[in-house]
């Protein structure tokens, strides 16, 4: 199982990075954002609603989900050959396609390392902060595992709305201005966190965190795919990565600070560390100037 496990993360990693990819190709350049947000969306509300319906079909047999997901996917192999248009790889002129070139090309442009490293510490903070949410609400809040997984449904369901509704503002603000006011935001939500004395304390300002997380995830996805147009694939798929090894790297310290220091506040410290030392990237690389400029 654990080989499966592995097979089908890889396989899941080729789709969701080609979804990214897909889109500024597909759609027109206003639409970009917003289009990214209807795909976060239909992450967060696939969440939402998976969960249950997998622990229903698990009551009948473990085995069911796997065959009830296998089957949906064959459906969805067809659906997408048959609707989704062909989009033509980039071919560089004069050049003989190899593995890495995409990789040396994108290495080159400007910004894409200070981006991937914000992004990376982002989400180093982002996972760190969410993997243990479920067991600080045990911990502090005396919630069973039920009401832990009802309590996650709602921050889903805030991320959901974020992601459908977020594209008019960040179209109002520009993506650079939309991005600065949401790392100022966590900030302020993660610095309260920790300090909340109910449970509807705690869960109403992680909604908010998770609806601003549901806002923010197009505008990062998008000031990727600004940086090429050619190797949009290339970027989705590093973007994943430094995703996964953000969430890595947070598991292992988040467990640390979550037995070491008392509730949620050694958590919460380092997520507000890594959202600075993002911020500090990205103001670095000259996203924001470049903002500035255009307004």
């Amino acid at each position: 199982m654990i080989l499966f496990r592995l097979i089908a993360g890889i396989g899941a990693t080729f789709v969701s990075s080609q979804v990214w990819a897909a889109i500024p190709q597909l759609v027109a350049r206003e639409n970009i954002v917003k289009s990214m947000g209807y795909a976060t969306a239909g992450l967060s509300i696939s969440q939402v609603v998976g969960i249950p319906i997998g622990s229903y079909l698990a009551a009948l047999s473990w085995r069911v989900p796997f065959f009830v997901t296998a089957g949906c996917s064959l459906f969805l192999i067809i659906a997408i050959y048959m609707l989704l248009p062909a989009i033509p790889a980039h071919k560089i002129r004069g050049r003989k396609p190899t593995l890495l070139a995409p990789y040396r090309t994108l290495f080159h442009t400007p910004r894409v390392i200070e981006y991937l490293l914000a992004y990376l510490l982002f989400q180093t903070g982002n996972f760190e902060a969410f993997s243990f949410i479920g067991s600080w609400y045990s911990a502090n809040f005396s919630l069973q595992i039920a009401g832990v997984g009802t309590a996650m449904m709602v921050l889903g369901i805030g991320n959901a709305i974020g992601s459908l509704f977020g594209s008019r503002l960040i179209r109002r603000l520009g993506e650079a201005r939309s991005l600065f006011l949401s790392f100022c935001a966590y900030l302020i939500f993660y610095i309260l966190l920790p300090f909340s004395r109910s449970l509807l304390q705690a869960e109403s300002i992680l909604f908010l965190i998770f609806m601003l997380g549901g806002f923010i995830f197009p505008v990062f996805m998008s000031t990727m795919q600004s940086l090429t147009s050619t190797a949009r694939g290339t970027v989705s798929a590093l973007a994943n990565a430094a995703m996964y090894l953000g969430t890595t790297i947070g598991g292992i310290i988040g467990g640390l600070l979550f037995s070491r220091f008392s509730g949620f506040i050694g958590v919460a410290l380092f997520t507000v560390l890594a959202y600075s030392v993002s911020l500090s990237v990205y103001a670095s690389s000259g996203l924001f100037r470049k903002q500035e400029k255009k307004s």
